[in-house]
């Protein structure tokens, strides 16, 4: 793949219901690519997520993709199902009777297009009466003028790009916004935000056993055996394909028990517990959380760092629990029996481990130049970031839990 990197960056409704994502490729945030860069890029985008999976990789929504002028002209949208890709016209594109023809003919086969940056230009008129999406800069473009142009276009669907916080994602809506764009996910407005102690009592008194060295097993049986939703995801992820060859059905909480051992338990029941604090305004943000303890399981895995695989996991998992909680972090982590490694990454002390996490942090953000020097300072190949991250994509979309 060179360097060509690709992530993702959600677009909302304005319930906060996930409506899309947009897949984000660059060689480097402050590199301006010519045509071939700009061609290079959307074949990859589209080759990448066609052979890895374009449904998995969009979440089965929908995937909004730059497209440069000449990927347009050559069809190769076509490669992407229509019902699942939105056509993305960068702002630099140059309107042509020929350019305007194969957006006529995208729209006749049922592909959604949208306009990237959009400014209220005579000269995209055309392209304007085909867009089913307009994009706006919610932070450079004038509010005045933001309030024109949606009242100008009714019939298309406005985004509200760079939205950061919950304060701006109302602003937008009050404007007339039919979507939204930006990092607001990442400290969702909390309405009646949960303590840990009042979550779960179940998964908490699990997660305080399994951080035993010796873990009683009939004790940890005993409490899932008392919670009937517990038992149930408990039964069916080790009845799952994942954790079964040609055995006999599990059909006790012991046997699931044994069945999983340990290191399995004790990571599923953190999944749970950080799946549990999920709600509308901040699911993606826990996607994200997943994602990331994924990857970074993944990467010490792979690298000889003295991390433990565990400790990446939860470092990973935990590493938006005090946005999800609305607490300080120091707090949370009071009461989490979690390592001092994973403790002193998650306040954002230095280490090869914080480094990885920031590394995937700035990916999420599209920010190739800080991933690269993240990577680079714990000896990880930016090769190998792509293929771990949509491994984690493809697991985190099919959690069973």
């Amino acid at each position: 793949m060179g360097n060509i990197y690709v992530a993702r960056q959600p677009i909302f409704n304005s319930r906060m219901k996930l409506f899309g994502y947009e897949l984000l490729y660059r060689r480097s945030e402050e590199n301006q690519l010519d045509n071939v860069d700009d061609d290079q890029a959307t074949a990859s985008i589209i080759s990448d997520s066609f052979f890895m999976g374009f449904d998995e990789l969009t979440g089965g929504t929908r995937g909004f993709i730059n497209f440069s002028q000449n990927m347009l002209l050559s069809g190769a949208a076509l490669l992407l199902p229509s019902e699942k890709l939105v056509v993305e016209i960068v702002e630099r594109t140059e309107i042509t009777p020929i350019l305007v023809a194969a957006c006529q003919r995208l729209r006749r086969l049922g592909y959604k297009l949208a306009l990237d940056n959009f400014m209220d230009d005579e000269a995209y008129r055309p392209l304007v009466e085909l867009a089913d999406i307009i994009k706006v800069d919610f932070r450079t473009t004038p509010q005045a003028v933001q309030a024109l142009m949606i009242k100008k276009y009714p019939r298309a669907a406005f985004v509200a790009m760079k939205i950061e916080t919950a304060e701006e994602f109302e602003h937008a809506k009050a404007l007339g916004y039919n979507l939204f764009q930006g990092y607001f996910f990442e400290k969702p407005a909390m309405i009646g935000a949960k303590e840990i102690g009042t979550l779960n009592s179940s998964l908490v008194q699990l997660v305080q056993r399994l951080s035993q060295p010796e873990p009683d097993f009939r004790a940890i049986a005993a409490i899932i055996e008392r919670d009937v939703d517990l038992s149930y995801k408990l039964l069916r992820i080790a009845n799952s394909a994942y954790y079964r060859s040609s055995m006999p059905p599990v059909i006790s909480i012991m046997q699931a028990l044994v069945q999983l051992g340990v290191i399995e338990l004790r990571r599923w029941v953190h999944l749970l517990l950080v799946k549990g604090l999920s709600c509308t305004t901040n699911a993606e943000l826990v996607k994200a959380s997943l994602i990331r303890a994924r990857m970074l399981s993944n990467f010490v895995g792979e690298q000889s760092l003295g991390i433990h695989e565990q400790e990446a996991f939860l470092t990973g998992l935990f590493s938006s629990i005090d946005s999800l909680l609305d607490e300080p972090m120091t707090k949370v982590l009071s009461r989490l029996p979690l390592s001092d490694t994973a403790k002193a990454a998650l306040l954002g002390e230095p280490g090869p481990l914080r480094t990885m996490l920031d590394a995937i942090i700035a990916m999420e953000r599209a920010d190739w130049d800080a991933v690269d020097a993240l990577l680079s300072a714990v000896g990880i190949p930016r090769q190998k970031l792509i293929p771990i991250y949509l491994e984690a994509v493809n697991w985190q979309e099919q959690l069973i839990v």
